[in-house]
């Protein structure tokens, strides 16, 4: 396996995770229970080489309900958005599902989609993420920026919208 140069290894490691995690959804599909995603620790690879780093791939998070995104804050903790419209912040202590999430039309693709923590975030607080919104019959991608206060959302602003829906 090789990684291209442009691509950083942790942004490598990060999506690798995400992928294993979202292979691990239990449950019935057609179930309204909901799946809690829990902290977990298991090698799922030992040995993973590349042109850069030997890593080993380990398990984190299980339970997650069609995880979509991810990124990290500066301290360490993760934020994961999952397609119904749940957005995780992860640390060593377990997953806390976060309030004030705009609400998401999780209809064919559409759902809680990207997140992504601003470059200068210890600066602006600022968490950006996308999802899908309903209009009518029909839904559209909206583009938002929030600030984190404990396990909420605050200062929600839509910033873009996808127009027409």
């Amino acid at each position: 396996m090789s990684i291209s140069p442009a691509l950083p290894m942790r942004t490598f490691v990060g999506l690798l995770s995400l992928l294993l995690c979202a292979c691990t959804v239990s449950g019935d599909p057609g179930s309204s229970e909901t799946n809690s995603a829990t902290p977990d620790e298991e090698v799922v690879l030992e040995r993973v080489e590349s042109e850069e780093e030997t890593f080993r791939v380990v398990k984190t998070l299980g339970g997650l309900e069609h995880a979509w995104g991810m990124d990290w804050l500066p301290d360490g903790r993760m934020l994961v958005t999952e397609r119904p419209g749940r957005m995780l912040l992860v640390d060593e202590e377990g997953t806390t599902e976060l309030s004030n999430v705009p609400e998401v039309w999780n209809a064919n693709q559409g759902g809680l989609l990207d997140v992504r923590v601003a470059p200068d975030y210890e600066e602006t607080g600022w968490i950006y993420f996308t999802y899908s919104k309903q209009e009518g019959d029909t839904g559209g991608t909206v583009l938002s920026r929030a600030k984190l206060d404990g396990t909420s959302l605050t200062d929600v602003e839509e910033l873009y919208r996808q127009t027409p829906f």
